[in-house]
């Protein structure tokens, strides 16, 4: 990208100061968010994080508008594309990645976990009482107590609600905080419209609230950070959009300054996050469409019937929140084991511990491959 007069502003000795502007932006990743939005058709967003930096790899918009309409320096042609622009049906210039807030729906379902395994107490082991859903809600949750895992990746709105209500008044408003609600301060460098969680909820308001629901309002942005905040080991990087500024000498007069920006959770609750995300993305889980081949995803998403509001039906699509790294080749245990392998990767900076959690389940170390494989089949599912 070009940008005139970037420093002490005009022009030197009769030429025009410019230099160059490096954006964190993957082309390949950016040209797949937005190829999928339009292959959808509806309008809605995607962002894209690199979960140990905070660089942002992808902001898809829908509808957009073509940027080179605006390459002139006539002030009756710029006046004449703003107003074309701004008259447009689905209002193509506002950046719903960053400027417009939705019901998270069921990613919002990882913030209320991370409140109970961090505040509440609870373990993923733990039995939550999962009351019956309405109709439409995933045949998993047929009103019984399960281990909070086994919800988790069923997507049990009820029992997230009920958890919800359950947790201490102020403990999820404080989760979601720690996450980036209710934050005005965020830029990237632009204004970052802020995620939402209401204040002074009482225990009634607090059930809808911890299903994403509620008056509960995130970018995509926000939910972004959130699940790269889970994939970094509890830290949550802040965001940035610009890698470099270069004057057309090749002085650099900007870079990039990776700074932590809250950590919302601890290390060992976000080894436990992401477990739960991985067994939602596999066969039986609420995310289990968002699989693929030759690659462990983590992912959260709802099974249930799309949600309703002054935005439509299912206006953010299908809340799907999803992690993917590269696999891992090989697994051992017994026979009738499921073959899962996890080995120390020091780009996640994150270990996945051997808690036991859903059943009788749990993870002995190969100390010659540094990783942990899963050596007896799950039990009491």
């Amino acid at each position: 990208m070009r940008a005139r007069s970037l420093v002490g502003g005009g022009d030197v000795d009769g030429a025009p100061q410019t230099g160059t502007i490096r954006l964190t932006i993957d082309a390949a990743v950016q040209r797949a968010a937005y190829r999928g939005l339009r292959a959808a058709g509806r309008r809605g967003a995607v962002a894209a994080l690199d979960p140990a930096t905070g660089a942002i790899l992808a902001l898809a918009s829908y509808p957009t508008y073509n940027p080179n309409r605006y390459a002139t320096f006539d002030p009756a042609r710029l006046e004449r594309v703003e107003r074309r622009l701004g008259a447009a049906p689905g209002t193509p210039l506002l950046n719903r990645a960053l400027q417009r807030t939705y019901p998270p729906g069921a990613a919002f379902q990882i913030v209320t976990a991370a409140a109970a395994l961090g505040r509440g107490g609870h373990t993923p082991l733990t039995k939550v009482s999962v009351p019956a859903g309405a109709p439409g809600s995933p045949t998993a949750c047929s009103g019984t107590r399960m281990a909070l895992a086994r919800a988790f990746a069923a997507s049990c709105g009820t029992a997230f609600g009920r958890l919800g209500a359950e947790l201490r008044p102020g403990v999820l408003r404080e989760q979601a905080e720690g996450f980036g609600f209710n934050a005005g301060d965020l830029t990237v460098p632009l204004r970052v419209a802020p995620s939402v969680y209401p204040a002074r909820l009482d225990r009634a308001g607090s059930a809808p609230a911890a299903i994403g629901r509620g008056g509960v309002r995130a970018t995509p942005l926000g939910l972004a950070m959130t699940a790269a905040a889970v994939a970094n080991g509890g830290a949550l990087m802040r965001p940035y959009l610009v890698q470099e500024v270069r004057l057309a000498d090749g002085t650099s007069v900007e870079g990039a300054r990776v700074a932590q920006y809250r950590r919302p959770i601890s290390l060992g609750v976000a080894g436990e996050l992401a477990a739960m995300l991985a067994e939602a993305a596999r066969p039986g889980g609420a995310a289990e469409n968002v699989a693929l081949p030759g690659v462990e995803v983590a992912a959260m998403g709802s099974p249930a019937a799309p949600m309703t509001g002054p935005l439509g039906p299912a206006a953010f699509g299908e809340r799907i929140l999803g992690l993917a790294e590269p696999p891992v080749a090989g697994a051992h245990g017994r026979a009738g084991a499921v073959p899962r392998l996890w080995c120390r990767r020091a780009r996640w900076r994150r270990m996945w511990w051997g808690r036991v959690w859903w059943g009788r389940m749990w993870w002995r170390r190969n100390p010659r491959r540094r990783c942990w494989s899963r050596s007896r089949p799950p039990t009491g599912r």
